[in-house]
């Protein structure tokens, strides 16, 4: 299982938000699929979720896509 919080601070560069959450991810023996749950809270205005492969406090390359993006979700 791999585990991560979700904050502001962890993007690049960092952001003030009250938004935050944590997600869990579980990739399957084979390797060919990936589980996952997210928990958010204090959510505004958000509107995709996705993965980045690179080292801590970097921007690598987007590689796959949690959900969106989402238009007029909050009305």
């Amino acid at each position: 299982m791999f585990f991560s919080n979700l904050c502001g601070v962890e993007e690049v560069p960092a952001v003030e938000t009250m938004a935050r959450g944590k997600a869990y991810f579980v990739l399957s023996q084979d390797n060919r699929s990936l589980e996952f749950k997210l928990r958010l809270y204090a959510l505004d205005q958000i509107t995709m979720g996705h993965l980045h492969l690179g080292p801590k406090g970097t921007n690598g390359p987007v590689v796959g896509f949690l959900f969106g993006p989402i238009e007029n979700l909050f009305q």
